[in-house]
């Protein structure tokens, strides 16, 4: 089954695993947390599948949801 979230963008990502920015970055320069991809030049996004599979690896099943503010729309 496909997987048709968006994807997501760093503060998301952060906010999802309940982590600042700057630890997410750490994470990822210590290879804990797998880098994204970019969909712009300056733009890097994760797939959500990467952000649930780290939460279930630490025992959290699933993305903390994202304050309604932050929401993209499509």
């Amino acid at each position: 089954m496909a997987d048709d979230r968006q994807p997501l963008e760093e503060s998301d990502v952060a906010h999802a695993l309940g982590i600042s920015v700057d630890t997410l970055k750490r994470l990822i320069e210590a290879g804990e947390f797998p880098d994204g991809f970019y969909v712009s030049e300056r733009t890097k996004v994760w797939h959500p599948k990467d952000t649930d599979a780290y939460l279930h690896l630490r025992g959290r099943i699933g993305l903390k949801p994202l304050p309604s503010s932050a929401k993209k729309q499509p």
